[in-house]
């Protein structure tokens, strides 16, 4: 325990001790930091195949120290509808744009879960054909609907990747 505490200490989180069990305590930019060490220590170079496509390992291999943060059951869901979705679109998508995309919807779902809901504050723009794909493939692997806000927030993935791509070429 010594150990979690000094290494949520180093991303600002904290644990508390309540009735239920023992919560980290971080606000969501720290939460995203801390998610994203954790999983490119998951992740490491074995999730590269020939084709640079991210590869996930079985679910008896996701270390139990992850599943102290997050459920690593909603991880391998994400990235199962990740491959989903990029096989269906077609989008070419960088390793690190790849693991935001991951690390932000784990998060998410985890949030929309525990019906914690985040309001989105920007104007509403008309969704990407591909976030409509990414919305479909998410619903349906999870068995949710996805809010409003949480749409527009993938939106913007969406537009960053596909704004990456046309700037690469």
């Amino acid at each position: 325990m010594k150990a979690v505490k000094e290494f949520l200490n180093k991303f600002g989180a904290s644990l508390l001790t309540t009735k239920e069990g023992i919560v980290i305590v971080a606000s969501e930019r720290e939460k995203r930091r801390l998610m994203s060490e954790l999983i490119s220590l998951y992740w490491g170079d074995d999730y590269l195949n020939k084709e640079r496509q991210l590869q996930m390992k079985d679910a008896q291999d996701v270390s139990t120290n992850i599943s102290v943060f997050f459920s690593p059951e909603t991880l391998i869901k994400v990235l199962n509808a990740l491959n989903q979705f990029k096989k269906i679109s077609g989008l070419k998508m960088s390793d690190y744009e790849y693991q935001s995309l991951a690390i932000h919807l784990t998060i998410a779902i985890e949030r929309i879960k525990r019906n914690e809901v985040i309001k989105f504050s920007s104007k509403n723009s008309v969704l990407e054909k591909n976030t409509l794909i990414l919305i479909k493939v998410i619903e349906k692997e999870f068995g949710i609907k996805l809010p409003k806000d949480e749409k527009q927030y993938l939106n913007i993935h969406i537009l960053a990747i596909q704004s990456s791509l046309t700037t690469n070429e």
